[in-house]
């Protein structure tokens, strides 16, 4: 009996001392105000990183589709959708705007949310490399990271879209 209560309390201890510490305002900051803006001024592009997010691919003779979304029913931050053998993909980021999309150290802007680009626009060459995107709009910014399963997701993807149709 006592055996069990001191394993108890070091597995709590041994967790406890896991907990990350909490964040910290930067110095000379108030908490929730970005360093360097000033009253009245617009709003800093907000970085909201899609925790939880990942990849989700459909794989289909007519058309192979990759999509980054918090679960396979949610809605698609970004939804890539290509032919195999076509060379081009069509884009969706779920909005009318115009988007910037970064991956590595390409960045294109595109200006419709159905926009299309060749498989090898460095931009989505480096997407298939590291299973990472940011949307970027007025205001806000989207980083589309992707776990493991997610980035295998991404590059099995772009491997489809290059396969000749047979």
């Amino acid at each position: 009996m006592i055996r069990k209560a001191l394993l108890a309390a070091a597995v709590l201890a041994a967790l406890a001392a896991c907990k990350p510490a909490p964040d910290k305002a930067a110095p000379g900051t108030a908490s929730g105000t970005p360093p360097g803006s000033a009253p009245g001024s617009p709003p800093p592009a907000t970085a909201t990183a899609q925790g939880g997010g990942d990849w989700f691919l459909t794989i289909d003779p007519a058309g192979n589709m990759l999509d980054f979304k918090a679960s396979e029913t949610a809605a698609a931050d970004l939804n890539l959708t290509c032919k195999p053998g076509a060379g081009v993909l069509s884009m969706n980021w779920g909005n009318a705007q115009p988007a910037t999309l970064s991956s590595g150290a390409a960045s294109q802007t595109y200006a419709a949310a159905a926009a299309s680009a060749g498989l090898n626009d460095p931009v989505f060459a480096a997407l298939r490399d590291s299973g990472e995107i940011e949307i970027t709009q007025v205001g806000t910014k989207k980083i589309l990271r992707g776990t493991p399963d997610g980035r295998f997701a991404v590059r099995a993807f772009f491997q489809f879209c290059n396969k000749p149709v047979q």
